[in-house]
This record gives C-alpha cells, structure tokens and sequence, in this order.
C-alpha cells in the first residue's frame, strides 16, 4: 500500500526503484480495463534512463492507451476514459483490502467509450 504519484497526461520521471513498482500498477489498472474495454490497453512507453536532480539513477517515461494498435497519449483520449483509469487503482485496492471503504460519487457521469 502507498502512493506513486504520475501525470496521466504528461511524460513523468522517477526512481529506478519507484517505477519498478509502477509497471506492477499499471499492469493491475491494464488487466481491469481491458476486462471493462476490451479494445483498450495501457501501456508504459518513451522509457529512457536518465539521472535525477539529486544524482539518482531514474526513468522518464509516458503513459499510454493503445486502441487497434494506435498508441494514444492520455492527454488525447476521453475525460470518461481519462477518470476511469485515474479511479482502477483505487477500487483495486478496496478490493483486495476489506479495511478500505471506497464512494465514488456519480461514477457513470461522462464515461463513455468511443470505438
């Protein structure tokens, strides 16, 4: 349990250590989706190596949909699609947490998939 913090719409960069365990994320988030979506995919994409501020080893990267095999950044897809994938990870973890209570009020509201 914790928090790792990403932009959905911009290129991100973190810690070797940190994006380790986001690629797990992403692919728990992937694996709903996809059971929500069938024609919709996350994927991690633009990975460089690079160093930090601070001198530590890191990673710059984007987050990706790929529908039909286009790649879409975030940024482009639908506000529906956008807060879907910004709520999985959350209904993930009360799902595997019975200590976790999560509302999400008016989930349905502009969710909408266009194929």
């Amino acid at each position: 349990m914790g928090e790792i913090l990403v932009n959905l719409l911009e290129p991100n960069e973190m810690p070797l250590h940190i994006f380790e365990d986001l690629t797990l994320v992403i692919k728990q988030i992937d694996l709903v989706l996809n059971a929500i979506i069938p024609s919709l995919h996350l994927e991690i994409t633009n990975q460089k190596e690079l160093f930090l501020k601070n001198g530590e080893e890191g990673i710059s990267f984007e987050i990706v949909s790929v529908k039909n095999n286009k790649y879409i950044p975030l940024k482009y897809e639908s506000e529906g699609i956008k807060r879907l994938i910004s709520v999985i990870s959350s209904m993930i973890a009360a799902y595997n947490n019975y200590s976790i209570c999560l509302m999400i009020d008016k989930f349905d509201s502009g969710i909408f998939d266009t194929c």
